[in-house]
């Protein structure tokens, strides 16, 4: 029983497999199938159904799409519709490529290739990356340096035409320092002293007496103040004209303060009087805050101006 039950099968698979790939017509694939014994098919078929039934499984391809199967038993599968000269035959080398253990090593050589690939295209890509960051931060660092190498030139430039301006005349920087200069000063009648910039000189008026002029350089001169005698010498103490004179009944000294409103004023003594004599002044020297005054008798008097 039991080899009646394998011949059966083996029967059966030949069957299959000519059902499957013979171009008979359905009609003739029937007769051909049908030569077996109706008893040995039908009870084969009967038992492949009940097992199958059993096991739950069906005739589907892989795709889980319904198998065309002949009407008879409702298992057996129809022939494929191609025709066998559209049928080409895969040689070596074509379709997919299975790893064994023969070619593990090369299909192992070639996923580490195709890794390495993957790799160096995301270094790339990242470096790609961060050459762009690299180049628009060294645009703006080299337009932040060229800023600063226009400024140094800039200023290069200004300081070379700070040391080519020609340096003023002797004479004129002696002008400029002469308002510091002049806190004490001597001139005889013909000279003159400097204040401030500005110069003082004794003139003659036209009525015979004498006056302080004052020039400073940009408009005329200007009378400061006159005296009544002839004067012996002009003097500058402290912003303070003074002028030692003789006159019909002997001598004085005038001062006047310059910037002041105040008149010119005789110079007195420690007792409040005016300090004077009844000689004529032969010469007269500043010295100091003290004016040492000779007379025509060889009488000497000094006259404090503090």
């Amino acid at each position: 029983m039991a080899n009646d039950n394998r011949r059966q099968g083996s029967e059966r698979r030949q069957a299959h497999a000519r059902h499957a790939t013979s171009a008979t017509p359905r009609e003739d694939r029937r007769v051909v199938g049908s030569a077996r014994p109706a008893s040995a098919r039908s009870a084969g078929t009967q038992r492949d159904t009940a097992r199958r039934a059993a096991s739950g499984s069906h005739l589907r391809p892989a795709d889980g799409t319904q198998l065309r199967t002949t009407d008879a038993d409702g298992l057996t599968p129809l022939a494929s519709d191609v025709r066998e000269e559209d049928i080409e035959t895969l040689r070596s080398g074509q379709g997919a490529r299975l790893t064994t253990r023969n070619n593990a090593s090369e299909a192992a050589d070639r996923a580490r290739e195709q890794a390495r690939r993957r790799s160096a295209h995301s270094r790339g890509t990242s470096r790609d990356r961060d050459k762009v960051k690299v180049t628009g931060r060294s645009v703006a660092l080299i337009a932040v340096a060229v800023l600063l190498l226009a400024l140094v030139a800039f200023v290069v430039a200004q300081c070379d035409k700070s040391a080519a301006a020609p340096e003023p005349a002797p004479e004129e920087q002696q002008t400029d320092q002469q308002p510091v200069e002049d806190a004490q000063q001597q001139a005889t009648t013909e000279d003159a002293v400097t204040y401030q910039g500005v110069t003082f000189s004794l003139e003659q008026a036209s009525d015979g007496t004498y006056v302080v002029m004052a020039d400073d350089g940009a408009n005329a001169k200007s009378e400061v103040f006159g005296v009544s005698g002839t004067p012996v010498a002009l003097m500058m103490y402290n912003g303070t004209i003074v002028v030692p004179e003789n006159t019909s009944d002997g001598w004085d000294v005038v001062a006047y303060m310059l910037g002041s409103d105040a008149l010119p004023t005789l110079v007195v003594g420690s007792d409040g009087n005016p300090v004077g004599g009844s000689g004529q002044i032969q010469s007269a020297t500043l010295d100091g805050s003290t004016i040492h005054v000779t007379d025509s008798a060889g009488a000497t008097v000094d006259v404090a101006l503090e």
